[in-house]
């Protein structure tokens, strides 16, 4: 009975700790009052010895900041790498295959995986340390990532490349020059806000062709806005106390 709620309720942990005291009271072959208060004490014994070493065992800061450098220059990689391809277009305005593209998008996807699982591991095994930043951090990257999926999977779909291209590609380049953690993205979405605002003052597309391509590129755009919005409400639901201790600032 004691294992299927354990399986159930998600502490398997336990498992083998009872398991071991049951154990003992088989041997022992009764369960007396002494024999109870002996295996409360081995249990408190232990668990305190645990707690104890944990305290000074080191945590995976480092290894959850090394990850995250890592995972902020793939980004920056690959939102130059998309401005790059979107503002020069192929001979007939075809946007490249994008293969490349594909490789950095593979290792930037794993290296999300990765780092939210070291973070996942940090809260484990942390018992003082405050590891709710790196959770929410890595969280932030994994929508982010599957946004600039979708992002390149909408100019890729372009039949061919409208002159607002030119536009969206220095766009993202000033993204991807101003990526990092401690940017609140304000001034981006700023800049995002007057580039919707020049192609709604253009005139509208006269063949398909052109309508189609702008109308992905547009979209495109406005799944940029959203990249930004979430790092904004990222930065915005810091608390006081987390700014200066993972962003440095007063």
């Amino acid at each position: 009975m004691f294992t299927p709620l354990c399986m159930k309720w998600g502490i398997q942990e336990g498992i083998s700790v009872n398991t071991v005291l049951m154990t003992h009271i088989l041997a022992e072959g009764s369960m007396g009052m002494a024999d109870i208060a002996n295996e409360a004490l081995l249990l408190f014994v232990g668990t305190g010895v645990g707690v104890v070493l944990n305290l000074y065992i080191p945590g995976s800061g480092t290894a959850i900041r090394s990850a995250q450098r890592e995972i902020e220059e793939m980004f920056i990689s690959l939102l130059s790498r998309m401005a790059s391809e979107l503002g020069t277009p192929g001979e007939n305005g075809e946007q490249p295959d994008g293969r490349g593209f594909q490789a950095l998008e593979q290792a930037l996807g794993q290296a999300v995986e990765q780092g939210e699982r070291r973070a996942y591991e940090g809260m484990e095994n942390s018992l003082l340390a405050d590891t709710r930043y790196y959770l929410a951090y890595m969280g932030l990257r994994k929508n982010q990532f599957a946004i600039l999926c979708r992002m390149r999977d909408c100019f890729s779909r372009m039949e061919s490349t409208p002159d607002q291209a030119l536009v969206v590609a220095d766009l993202l380049q000033s993204v991807s020059g101003s990526f990092h953690e401690r940017n609140n993205a304000l001034g981006l979405l700023d800049e995002l806000e007057q580039v919707k605002l020049q192609m709604k003052a253009q005139p509208l597309p006269v063949r398909r062709q052109e309508f189609e391509s702008r109308a992905l590129l547009y979209l495109g755009l406005l799944e940029l806005e959203q990249f930004l919005v979430l790092k904004k409400e990222f930065a915005l639901g810091l608390s006081r106390d987390e700014i200066r201790r993972f962003w440095g600032r007063g």
